[in-house]
């Protein structure tokens, strides 16, 4: 097994969060499952790790005893402001790959301008380089920090890879853009949910 991604639902049956997905390593779901924290709903067919005392079938996806309240709160990163931008520069309006996009300063750092969500803008190395310092050449959208539920909504426009074909029941996800293999989603800190 190549992933060992494991969906972490909330006592509801809904991802505690999209954004990041509630995805934890299975070493960390085997844990829960021991401290009596979560109960398995899905198991990889394929796949039971082993101690001196205990054999286990790997979960797929789990589910929280207990309600916690969903995560909302959204960090400033490339990737998110990919998705709040929908992948294109804010410039020329033009499509790229995030590792073709540049964080671009609307009043720049020369200029007092800092790093936070209502002065980021995505912007393609040709629009960033021709537009320099020059305050004049303006964003085609004005940037705002997006609410979680706003930033889940674009994000939801984009492709997403999970490691278990079950997980698709409970993401809501447009079916097209679901590929079933590893999950490549950046991992959930899950310490609120041992900690309870």
């Amino acid at each position: 097994m190549s992933s060992g991604d494991v969906l972490l639902l909330n006592s509801d049956g809904s991802p505690l969060s999209i954004i990041p997905l509630s995805v934890v390593s299975w070493q960390e779901a085997i844990k829960l499952l021991i401290l009596d924290k979560v109960t398995p709903i899905e198991f990889y067919s394929d796949w039971t790790v082993h101690s001196p005392t205990l054999a286990m079938q790997v979960p797929a996806i789990i589910i929280t005893k207990k309600y916690h309240e969903s995560a909302t709160r959204i960090r400033f990163t490339k990737q998110n402001l990919y998705w709040r931008d929908n992948g294109n520069c804010q410039y020329c309006n033009k499509h790229f790959n995030i590792k073709d996009l540049t964080l671009d300063h609307v009043t720049p750092k020369s200029m007092g301008g800092r790093k936070v969500w209502e002065n980021i803008v995505l912007s393609c190395c040709d629009c960033n380089w021709t537009r320099g310092d020059d305050i004049s050449i303006r964003p085609n959208k004005i940037p705002r920090k997006p609410t979680y539920y706003q930033l889940v909504s674009e994000r939801r426009k984009f492709p997403i890879s999970i490691s278990h074909e079950s997980w698709k029941l409970f993401l809501n996800w447009p079916e097209d853009l679901v590929t079933v293999g590893s999950s490549d989603e950046e991992k959930f800190n899950i310490e609120h949910v041992i900690k309870k």
